[in-house]
């Protein structure tokens, strides 16, 4: 049907069709092959500040290039313009400065119109300020540390990554320094995180101040920093590296309560350097060689080193080992091996300790001491803890369903012990795999639990009213205080295998472990030796009424599958 046919004319069409132009949330206007406005919509107007009329009269007709900003803007649009007229529609960003809404960041489409009149092309610009500014916000925090504010690991590389490439060009060297915060680990876990916090903030600060605008400053990752000096020698870095542990060892205020007086911490830091070209070539090899200078220093306890080929490759292997471990932790090539802790009255298997072992895929089986004193040291303990409490928890279920119920003691490290989650965490997991606390045992060494002892009797009365029992391991090396011990819901003290070894050579250890016992039984606590490698040490432990045992005389920590066969080949009872 026509529109003469409905009745309607084309004057009708027109206004519809300018309803819909002017409708639009987009500026569209048409221009002249002089760039001048031959018509244009509502949000147009509105941009410029200028009627359709006054855009548009006869004459005086106003260029679009007389509101484009700059002139890189404006050889864009001259470019995109007649690539319209003779290759198809053009696509572009430039900038549009309006006399009401100030300088407008805008996509242009342009498109040519076929008309017989000449030239002429028709623009859609969409105000895309606040999507670009969105844009940069997020490119911003994914490059940014969000509590710092600085730079973080992955702007590093890329900044790295592109000053090596100057420094080849130019014939120049450069420096990356990489420090660790000495107590901050202490200091989080003793006061919290929110004051760990303010504490970073605080060294982020100091360090901006020093590197001002020759150096980059960047957080990599927990209490660790980097430094990136371009076009720096040996003397440069060392001038730096000084200027920054002078730096880190002035006192640190940080207020622990609202308006109470700001206390003093003291922090330090040990600093690694690399050197490019001398130490690295490459992004990768000079931050992992910075971190090998950096163990090296802790190492040694002289503040600082540069990175020497060769010097320690222990360290670098450490640093190897510790990326692999992450990934075994979530790949479970942990396994948990089970010595027993069998009662010396009754010679009858009562426990079993989970002791962690790592199946690495080409050194083998690895022993705790290869790997967990890293993990303590990079706050990968956590997760360690965590793998290893979960399978010996679902190891116990399945000892009980095999009518085995048996006590699995599991280790709590001085950062789990400080993890105010760790406690609802783990009840939740004996309630979801249907263990009853009192066949789980928590072990902390007297040393953890005097980090912050008032947290620490916090977590482990939560979990001893839930009624998991709490046990303090190697106890006799640590520094335990015996207000503290009375303070906490002990239920067996392990005496360390360092004094129950010698016992037969030594009178003075077999007085302290005679001592320790009576101590244990005056506080109502049970007592466990651990080391017990020979007869003599057993007849001697029994003797002086110690409770349970536990050690190679007995058996040697062996995997899961292989505890029943041996308690029934062994003289032990179940």
């Amino acid at each position: 049907m026509t529109a003469i046919d409905s009745g309607l004319d084309g004057a009708f069409y027109l206004e519809l069709l300018r309803a819909y132009f002017d409708s639009a949330n987009d500026a569209i206007f048409v221009l002249c092959d002089e760039r001048k406005f031959l018509v244009c919509n509502r949000i147009t107007q509105d941009w410029l500040g200028a009627s359709e009329a006054d855009l548009t009269r006869h004459n005086f007709r106003l260029p679009i290039t007389q509101f484009l900003h700059a002139a890189a803007d404006r050889q864009c649009f001259e470019q995109a313009f007649e690539a319209a007229l003779t290759a198809g529609p053009q696509r572009f960003e430039c900038h549009i400065a309006t006399p009401m809404r100030g300088l407008l960041r805008v996509e242009m489409n342009i498109s040519r119109v076929d008309v017989a009149v000449g030239d002429m092309v028709i623009v859609v610009a969409r105000d895309v300020s606040r999507l670009h500014e969105q844009q940069v916000a997020l490119q911003h925090q994914a490059m940014h540390d969000t509590l710092t504010g600085l730079p973080n690991r992955q702007f590093l590389q890329q900044r790295l990554e592109q000053a090596i490439a100057q420094a080849r060009r130019d014939g120049q060297t450069l420096a990356l320094i990489t420090l660790d915060l000495d107590r901050f680990k202490d200091i989080n876990n003793t006061l919290g995180h929110d004051i760990g916090d303010r504490m970073l903030m605080q060294v982020a600060l100091r360090l901006r101040g020093l590197a001002g605008d020759t150096a980059l400053v960047a957080r990599e990752g927990g209490d660790e920093f980097a430094v990136l000096i371009a076009n720096a020698t040996q003397v440069h870095a060392q001038q730096m590296a000084r200027r920054i542990l002078t730096a880190m060892e002035r006192p640190f205020e940080v207020e622990l309560n609202d308006g109470a007086a700001p206390q003093a911490f003291t922090l330090g830091a040990t600093i690694g350097i690399a050197m490019f070209p001398e130490h690295g070539g490459d992004v990768r090899s000079l931050i992992q060689r910075a971190d090998v200078a950096m163990y090296q220093a802790k190492r040694l306890n002289n503040g600082l080193a540069f990175y020497a080929p060769g010097q320690d490759q222990h360290t670098s292997d450490r640093l190897g080992l510790l990326g692999e471990l992450r990934r075994a932790i979530a790949e479970n090539e942990l396994v948990l091996h089970y010595q027993p802790v069998i009662d010396i009255a009754s010679r009858r298997l009562v426990a079993v300790e989970a002791l962690v072992r790592w199946n690495h895929p080409s050194r083998g089986l690895l022993g705790p001491d290869n790997f967990v004193p890293l993990a303590e040291h990079t706050g990968v303990i956590r997760a360690l803890d965590r793998w290893v409490i979960h399978a010996a928890v679902r190891r116990s279920k399945d000892w009980a369903a095999q009518g085995l119920p048996l006590v699995v003691s599991v280790n709590l490290s001085v950062g789990s012990l400080h993890d105010t989650q760790i406690a609802p965490w783990l009840i939740d997991l004996l309630r979801a795999n249907t263990v009853t606390p009192q066949h789980l045992q928590v072990e902390v060494t007297e040393s953890a639990m005097m980090v912050e002892p008032t947290r620490a009797i916090d977590v482990l009365t939560q979990l001893a009213d839930r009624g998991v029992s709490i046990a303090v391991d190697d106890f006799g090396t640590g520094y335990s205080s015996l207000a503290y011990l009375k303070r906490l819901p002990l239920h067996k003290i392990k005496i360390d295998k360092s004094f129950v070894i010698n016992m037969s050579e030594s009178d003075d250890d077999t007085t302290i472990v005679h001592s320790t016992i009576e101590l244990a039984h005056n506080l109502n606590f049970g007592v466990v030796a651990e080391g017990v490698e020979t007869a003599q040490s057993w007849a001697l432990l029994k003797a002086l009424r110690c409770d349970a045992a536990q050690g190679w005389h007995i058996a040697k920590a062996m995997p899961a599958e292989q505890l029943v066969p041996w308690l029934k080949a062994s003289d032990w009872k179940s």
